[in-house]
């Protein structure tokens, strides 16, 4: 379900921009746990590689988990100044990170039985009126191709995000057609409040 009374989509707040220092950054934003099933490398290969193609891109990784430290060891080796590794955080700090982010990383390691999931993040994501990007199939990658709402980048190749992204640094109206309709998505069909009345509606 998505919270769309708690999160919901805002404009980057000044002072915001100023303290996570990501003035004129598209921002991508992982939020949630950090561990093995998460496949979170392959955010670090598509930051390396939004680097190498010079695109004005800003990654944070929020969270905790069993992987986290080596992950830290990692970006540290490949010299990844384009990301951003924030501690675990309440629903009030995640929105305020949100308020900042432009894209939603929804990342999983390639497993076919990951794609069954409906993981929280997914459904923040569209509340807050993110653009969504996740690296796996199911139900999630039919949702958002299917809506408008997100894009689907292939887990193998880091090349394909910034294929991917590109049109949404340099298309502004884009962007926020793909926003609006993340939000519209989670109104009509996730929402909390139509979904507790759905489910309420049975037992009557």
């Amino acid at each position: 379900m998505a919270d769309c009374e708690f999160y919901y989509p805002t404009p980057k707040d000044d002072v915001l921009i100023e303290k996570y220092q990501i003035r004129d950054k598209f921002v991508v934003s992982y939020i949630g746990a950090i561990g093995v099933a998460n496949g979170l490398d392959y955010v670090l290969e598509c930051a390396r590689a939004a680097g190498k193609s010079q695109l004005p891109i800003h990654f944070f990784i929020c969270g905790d988990g069993a992987v986290l430290d080596r992950l830290k060891g990692n970006a540290k080796q490949l010299e990844l100044h384009n990301l951003t590794f924030l501690d675990f955080r309440n629903r009030e700090g995640v929105r305020e990170l949100m308020n900042i982010t432009d894209a939603s990383f929804i990342c999983y390691k390639s497993v076919p039985v990951l794609e069954t999931g409906s993981p929280n993040k997914f459904f923040d994501g569209l509340a807050a009126g993110k653009l969504i990007i996740i690296n796996f199939g199911g139900w999630i990658k039919t949702e958002i191709e299917e809506n408008k709402c997100g894009v689907y980048v292939n887990p193998l190749e880091a090349n394909d995000f910034v294929r991917k992204i590109t049109p949404y640094l340099t298309d502004k109206n884009l962007l926020a057609e793909s926003q609006q309709a993340s939000r519209q998505l989670a109104e009509l069909k996730y929402s909390r409040k139509l979904l507790s009345e759905k489910f309420s509606d049975i037992f009557k």
